[in-house]
């Protein structure tokens, strides 16, 4: 009867030994992101539009200065600078939608935080100044093939 108690009991301790063998080395393969404090300030779209979703969801801070190509104050916010497009998300740092004294053309100082969008990693969390108004960036040219990707998203 004493082998019988033995037998689960050492089975439990084995498996959960093996188990917790198992999460280490799983955690172990995993890439850590750096707290967002100790990641390097995004100066340019082109690097906000490189980060993977894990990177954009670390919330890194931004600062660029971007064109206002598309402003719709009930939603939609697009900037572009010389490097790409990206979406600017309009709420503040509790989420809520904030409306912001912009129009098309306006150049703009931006200050926020990255967050993954649908297609590509977008701005949240934005302050603005407006530095001035300039003629339009040249439009680049795009095919059917990289519109309908997404990868052309927000340019």
């Amino acid at each position: 009867m004493h082998r019988h108690l033995e037998q689960p009991f050492l089975q439990f301790w084995v498996s959960f030994g093996w188990t917790a063998i198992g999460l280490w080395l799983a955690g172990l393969g995993r890439a850590q992101t750096p707290p967002a404090a100790s990641l390097p300030m995004l100066t340019n779209i082109i690097q906000i539009r490189h980060l993977t979703r894990a990177e954009a969801d670390a919330g890194q801070s931004v600062r660029v200065r971007a064109f206002v190509t598309f402003y719709d104050r009930e939603w939609q916010l697009f900037l572009e600078d010389e490097t790409g497009g990206c979406y600017v998300f309009p709420t503040d740092t509790e989420g809520k939608q904030r409306k912001f004294d912009l129009k098309s053309g306006d150049f703009v100082e931006i200050e926020g935080v990255s967050i993954p969008g649908e297609f590509t990693p977008c701005i949240d969390k934005a302050e603005f100044t407006v530095l001035e108004r300039k003629p339009w960036p040249a439009p680049r040219p795009s095919t059917l093939a990289d519109l309908s990707t997404g990868q052309a998203d927000s340019e």
